[in-house]
């Protein structure tokens, strides 16, 4: 009987090892779970930012090409007309 005691008594020690062990890995589980979440979120933040960031610079490229695609066109009629104006040239330009 005393035998059957001692070994009751270490499976109750030995269950209640296992389930303090049970809860620590969930515990730890569900931690990891949050950094995990946190990361992603994190990640989604700064791949947006970087997104905005491309989006503005490819909007100012745009923009400084059109720009500059005005002022050579612009320029170009202008050098033509003055061309013109003096006497060069065969064909006239009209804007």
């Amino acid at each position: 009987m005393a035998r059957q005691h001692d070994f009751l008594n270490s499976l109750d020690t030995f269950c209640a090892t296992a389930k303090t062990f049970a809860d620590r890995v969930e515990g730890a589980a569900a931690f990891w779970k949050g950094q995990a979440r946190m990361a992603a979120y994190n990640t989604g933040i700064d791949l947006h930012g970087r997104l905005k960031d491309v989006h503005a610079w490819g909007m100012t490229l745009v923009q400084n090409v059109g720009q500059n695609v005005s002022v050579m066109h612009n320029s170009d009629l202008d050098s033509a007309q003055s061309f013109n104006a003096l006497g060069g040239g065969d064909t006239a330009i009209s804007t």
